[in-house]
């Protein structure tokens, strides 16, 4: 109803949240400000938005006076929006380490990190169905054991990494390791890899490609019986090594980390 009724309150809402660049925009924001219209309906008769107005105005450090008289402070606002929001989307550019405040992509130089051991684990699901799931378990697929390829398939991915993740480093692979878990109850096999490397930096997406490409390849080996499999949930689980470490508990029940 918002939406269709105030598009102009709507598009203020999404440019305070991204950046005005241009004169233009400027321009546009300050007029919906000073709208009595905006004013009126946004805060008196729907005053269920106004946490929304509050929120997205927050960051601009603007007071609760001032939330409340949007018209009379319209070039305080006019101004946080044009100048802060461009600053704020730029620190947040520079929070990414592919990429500078300007945006550009670069790869990350790890020539000054120290060479540690460093090792990551990383899971996934894929829900294959009652049928390919007894197949699989009394090794009767046609294309053979599904999970002995997927085991393979898994470390070869592992190794090959930086081949298909365009900012990876090509590091090398101490150790590749993959279980797979049979659950009866969901119908669904969980591929758990661990990954170890004595490196500069470390082995998360080697771990996650490991576990990505083992799923796939159980896909592929079971599709010519059930093509509505699902694969699911791939999750870095822990990596430790490096300068943070991290560790995540993974809750099967709810599938949620």
């Amino acid at each position: 109803m918002f939406r269709r009724i105030f598009p102009c309150c709507q598009l203020l809402f999404h440019k305070s949240q991204l950046s005005a660049k241009t004169s233009e925009e400027c321009n546009f924001i300050l007029k919906c400000i000073k709208s009595n219209r905006f004013y009126n309906t946004l805060l008196t008769k729907h005053p269920s938005i106004q946490a929304t107005t509050k929120s997205l105005l927050s960051p601009l450090e603007l007071s609760e006076t001032s939330l409340c008289s949007f018209p009379s402070n319209a070039n305080q606002i006019y101004h946080s929006l044009c100048t802060k929001s461009t600053n704020t989307l730029q620190t947040k550019k520079s929070s990414f380490s592919h990429m500078n405040v300007s945006g550009k992509i670069n790869m990350v130089d790890v020539g000054e990190k120290s060479v540690t051991h460093r090792i990551a684990k990383a899971t996934g699901v894929i829900y294959i169905g009652e049928t390919v799931f007894k197949l699989l378990q009394e090794n009767e697929l046609k294309k053979g054991s599904a999970l002995i390829v997927a085991d393979i398939a898994g470390i070869m991915a592992a190794k090959e990494t930086s081949r298909f993740i365009p900012l990876c480093h090509s590091i090398p692979v101490a150790k590749a390791e993959l279980t797979f878990q049979m659950n009866e109850a969901e119908y669904c096999v969980r591929v758990t890899s661990e990954v170890h490397t004595v490196a500069q930096t470390g082995v998360e997406m080697e771990a996650l490609m490991a576990v990505s490409v083992s799923l796939l390849t159980i896909y592929d080996m079971c599709k010519a019986v059930n093509k509505n499999m699902v694969i699911s949930d791939i999750k870095l689980l822990s990596k430790t090594g490096g300068k943070t470490d991290f560790n995540a508990s993974y809750d099967e029940k709810e599938n949620t980390i």
